[in-house]
């Protein structure tokens, strides 16, 4: 067991509002990194396509990609 106490964060309900600013308080947003200018490019970034590249790396793992 360890004699260290452990850490708690503590908020003031005051802050929670100011915490995301606008013009979209309390929202995330989430950005893909690719194009996505068709509908194809998300399948080929997160669909099967993913796999074609995972399958050349997997046959020739003395030889990475750029």
């Amino acid at each position: 067991m360890s004699d260290q106490q452990p850490i708690t964060y503590r908020t003031a309900p005051s802050e929670a509002p100011h915490y995301r600013p606008e013009p979209r308080p309390q929202t995330f947003d989430v950005a893909p990194s690719p194009p996505m200018a068709t509908q194809r490019d998300p399948s080929l970034a997160c669909g099967p396509g993913v796999a074609v590249p995972v399958q050349a790396i997997a046959g020739r793992p003395e030889t990475p990609e750029d």
